[in-house]
């Protein structure tokens, strides 16, 4: 998992592309964005990914017209990005799509960007492909189950992984109770996966029921799920 880092302020201006024109001769998968969403700058490795061969070719275009195949998650990408400008909080999700080499699993945290006035102008990115990592074939299988839950046809999407982006304030057990209960999983199921006992299970559960305002659990799993809880992971799944 990433660690925070100090804030980034810009230079030159707040140019964004002139201020990060160094990206393109760093080494791994970096980009920056405007308050637009637009790219602004990015490392070559990132360019490649989404299928661009030139700074020339991606500055000014945003997500809905990157040449891979992701733009049916280009709406939940723009999203992200606009709540880390709003708030100024830093986010970090897991990303499934299909970039150029194929079916890829990205980690990404992304970061406010300030310029000299201390006003937020876009945003940078740090991502890590971790397609080849030991959480791979549990986030596809994860991927695969929600597909099924929500009837989506494509098995691309976003994974916010910050709980301060929850829709309520929950502690990180209850968080990944709620993760499992949202997916079907039984009480016993989840004592097991979370190595708790039963009682703890039920007292998490009613906890929830309490911070969504429910009275039974079918009536908290189906408002979960009105407030897009599928779209939240939990870090203990990585």
């Amino acid at each position: 998992m990433y660690s925070s880092s100090p804030e980034i302020v810009t230079e030159k201006n707040g140019n964004l592309a002139e201020s990060f024109d160094y990206l393109q001769r760093v080494p791994g998968l970096m980009l920056v964005k405007n308050l637009q969403s637009e790219f602004c700058a990015m490392s070559n490795h990132f360019s490649h990914l989404i299928g661009f061969n030139s700074a020339f070719q991606y500055k000014g275009v945003s997500e809905h017209d990157v040449p891979c195949g992701t733009q049916s998650i280009a709406d939940m990408y723009v999203r992200n990005d606009q709540h880390v400008m709003t708030t100024g909080n830093e986010s970090l999700c897991v990303i499934v799509g299909d970039y150029c080499p194929g079916r890829t699993v990205l980690l990404q945290r992304t970061k406010p960007i300030y310029d000299q006035s201390g006003d937020i102008i876009g945003v940078f990115a740090h991502t890590k492909d971790v397609t080849n990592g030991n959480a791979f074939r549990r986030i596809m299988n994860l991927v695969v189950n929600d597909c099924e839950i929500t009837k989506k046809s494509t098995a691309q999407t976003i994974y916010t992984l910050n709980q301060h982006q929850l829709p309520c304030s929950i502690t990180p057990r209850q968080e990944e109770c709620l993760f499992l209960l949202v997916r079907g999983k039984s009480v016993k199921e989840i004592g097991w996966i979370m190595n708790i006992s039963d009682r703890t299970v039920e007292n998490h559960i009613a906890a929830l029921k309490i911070h969504l305002d429910c009275t039974t659990r079918s009536q908290m799993i189906e408002k979960a799920m009105a407030h897009d809880f599928l779209s939240f992971m939990s870090e203990s799944f990585l």
